[in-house]
């Protein structure tokens, strides 16, 4: 089924436009499960992927519907794989994924519920991990330059100050132990 010619303005869109109007429920359930095919989606990023495709908005509203009793559209399982996979293999904190998530349109509730899944341990292990993976490259820099630069990392990330805080004593005082390095280094800041 073809969902249009596509407009020199939507250039490689396919859009409703030409659909004929007893084919365009059918097109808009096409259109969003190969949307689901390409990659997990929220329900709001799949509203506005198919408006923007010029599909009836009333239409929408109905193929999502059903999409969702089905369980195909599921915000609150999407906001928690999203999660599970940000801290375990982006390793990114909570703080951040939250942000992420509500800019896809997961409502509050399934973005706290998805983000308390997540212990304060896991976290805080998954921030140390990345700083203490980052530390050794910025041994040519001054012990200040060196935890403001994994400061910044972890904060960029996403993770809670506490964490931060924690995870930058840990990080410097086995860094002294392991390279030997101590408040002796003598390098500026000018290769920030």
């Amino acid at each position: 089924m073809s969902f249009g010619g596509a407009s020199s303005k939507s250039r490689g869109r396919r859009t409703f436009a030409t659909t004929p109007a007893h084919e365009i429920e059918s097109a808009v359930k096409e259109k969003c499960l190969s949307l689901l095919a390409m990659q997990p989606r929220t329900r709001v990023e799949l509203e506005r992927k198919l408006i923007q495709a010029e599909a009836p908005p009333e239409i929408v509203t109905q193929v999502l519907d059903r999409l969702t009793v089905v369980g195909l559209v599921d915000d609150a399982s999407f906001a928690q794989a999203y999660v599970r996979t940000g801290v375990a293999v982006r390793r990114r904190g909570t703080r951040s994924l939250r942000s992420e998530l509500r800019g896809r349109g997961v409502s509050d509730a399934d973005i706290e519920t998805a983000a308390e899944e997540v212990s304060e341990d896991t976290e805080r292990a998954t921030a140390l991990a990345l700083a203490s993976r980052r530390a050794p490259s910025l041994a040519r820099f001054a012990p200040e330059v060196r935890r403001r630069r994994l400061m910044g990392l972890l904060v960029r990330r996403g993770f809670d100050s506490a964490i931060v805080s924690s995870v930058l004593s840990e990080v410097m005082a086995s860094f002294a132990t392991d390279f030997g390095a101590d408040d002796e280094g003598d390098d500026d800041d000018s290769g920030e």
